[in-house]
């Protein structure tokens, strides 16, 4: 995942999931300059789901309350699309996060906004899901 002018990351589990890999790319979109980004996971190299993020943009100021809203589900092994909870507030920000579907299919949108005034702070429509073919039962 070589991408000029991107940032990325690979995080592998070293307790188990054999095989398994997740990458995670991000950068600016080359059309709209708005940032973007990826996240797939791989078995045995093969992609099998895939996170795709982006369409709108976060105030510099606001990345801090991203990353800590991120973390969170992360760090509690929640699944909200991928991104953070539904609500998380810290100080003068309230990240809001729209989810609806499975791991297999989802789609949403996050928003952070100032409380207090309501402003919005930047914002991100995702959606992805699984890359294998899942038979109907």
């Amino acid at each position: 995942l070589d991408i000029e002018g991107w940032n990325w990351i690979s995080y592998q589990d070293p307790t188990g999931f054999q095989g398994y890999r997740l990458f995670d790319c991000w950068g600016r979109d080359p059309d709209s300059g708005k940032p973007s980004g990826h996240t797939i996971i791989t078995h045995f190299r093969m992609p099998v789901w895939q996170m795709w993020y982006g369409g709108g943009s976060y105030n510099k100021d606001s990345l801090p309350l991203l990353k800590r809203a991120l973390m969170t589900n992360y760090r509690d092994s929640v699944f909200c699309g991928g991104r953070g909870p539904e609500k998380f507030e810290t100080g003068a920000g309230l990240y809001i996060n729209n989810f609806s579907g499975t791991f297999a299919e989802f789609r949403g949108e996050e928003y952070i906004k100032e409380i207090g005034t309501g402003n919005r702070l930047g914002s991100h429509m995702y959606r992805g899901g699984s890359l294998l073919y899942l038979p109907k039962s």
